[in-house]
């Protein structure tokens, strides 16, 4: 492909990965290392020209910066590599993360296992822990947001970003006069209900993690189910799930935040106490363990088809048999009958045979007897 840009002098953009309104994302390869290793470009492009939204914009994505040179020696965050501002643009370099991200796991409402689910909420809570006890609160947690490295399968997390704080800024005005803002940002169904108003806490991100974690237990998008009369998420009776871990993401997820776990760690000492006697599985253990129960179940399934199958043509067989016999049977039957009826023919012909016979043979005898009759009378005359 041809290099149509370069960023700071070394990052040469190779592919456009798309974008929004606000900005672009591409692929590049940096020119000044070894081995020219890909990294990922994120450019603000914000469309407003308002010089306060401008100013708004380049802020918040300074503070993206700022945010990810703090975190990113975090082995599950991206690494910031550059902040650059070029041609009256600005532009973030970090580290590419190789892997799927979980919305492709999750796709077509596919459901994960009790133990997938709480590997991938553990591996989730650990980044929470981590960015909180730097004062961070993530914004917009969500599935296409959380990188399954190629590498090792961890959860990375990734987008901190100004990008998206940008594309929900609701400007307010206040006596025609005074300007002041609040950032609503975060991704319906997992956006909690005072972070929608612009004033998130740190367990607005365990909302979103336990969310996450119903929607891979029950294959539905957080969005799409139903709420109680307390704004409560209705979703166990479409998981199969304990009692201990519905009762753990029912408290990730209330509706009143002061009613939610307060930090991640709490929320991992309670996951600690569901793998106490059972250790977690690693998630590409959990993966190896889920395609041996599939293999096992389409063996079981198979070798079921194949009983089906033998029993199948051990009917058939039967009633071919059967069939046979019948026929055989009824050909039995009609020969015996075609052979009585040729016996009663043979037997009426020689029957008429006889009669004839009979009948031939009666005038001789009458003959005979009268012969003998007359002869006694002519002895006796004489």
């Amino acid at each position: 492909m041809v290099l149509t840009k370069v960023v700071g002098g070394r990052y040469y953009i190779v592919e456009n990965l798309g974008g929004g309104g606000f900005s672009k994302t591409y692929i590049a390869k940096d020119k000044n290392l070894p081995n020219e290793p890909y990294c990922v470009v994120k450019q603000l492009k914000p469309q407003s020209t308002d010089p306060f939204n401008l100013q708004t914009a380049r802020r918040l994505f300074a503070k993206e910066a700022t945010v990810l040179q703090k975190l990113g020696k975090h082995d599950q965050i991206p690494q910031l590599l550059a902040y650059i501002e070029q041609d009256g643009d600005f532009y973030l370099v970090e580290e590419l993360i190789e892997g799927n991200n979980l919305s492709q796991e999750l796709r077509g409402g596919k459901k994960l296992s009790e133990s997938h689910v709480i590997v991938l909420l553990q591996d989730i809570l650990q980044i929470l822990k981590f960015i909180q006890q730097n004062n961070v609160i993530h914004r917009d947690l969500k599935p296409s947001n959380l990188i399954l490295r190629k590498s090792d399968n961890k959860v990375v997390l990734i987008d901190f970003g100004a990008v998206k704080e940008i594309t929900n800024v609701t400007s307010i005005y206040n006596d025609g006069e005074n300007k002041s803002f609040t950032v609503s940002i975060g991704t319906p169904g997992y956006t909690p209900m005072e972070q929608s108003y612009g004033q998130p806490n740190l367990s607005s991100d365990i909302y979103a993690a336990g969310a996450i974690a119903i929607q891979a237990l029950t294959g539905i998008q957080p969005l799409l189910l139903p709420r109680d009369d307390n704004n409560e998420l209705v979703w166990c009776q479409q998981a199969e799930v304990s009692t201990q871990l519905k009762n753990i993401l029912n408290k990730m997820v209330r509706y009143h935040s002061n009613q939610r776990y307060q930090s991640a760690n709490e929320v991992l000492e309670d996951l600690k106490e569901l793998t106490i006697f059972t250790p977690a599985l690693s998630w590409t253990q959990q993966n190896i363990k889920e395609k041996k129960s599939i293999d096992l179940l389409e063996e079981e399934l198979d070798s079921r088809q194949s009983e089906n199958s033998r029993q199948r043509k051990q009917k058939n067989l039967l009633a071919m048999e059967e069939k046979i016999d019948s026929r055989q049977s009824e050909n039995s039957r009609q020969r015996k009958q075609k052979n009585l009826l040729a016996m009663e023919k043979e037997l009426d012909s020689k029957q008429i045979k006889n009669k004839q016979v009979e009948k031939k043979r009666k005038p001789i005898v009458q003959f005979n007897i009268f012969k003998k009759l007359f002869l006694h009378k002519l002895e006796a005359k004489i």
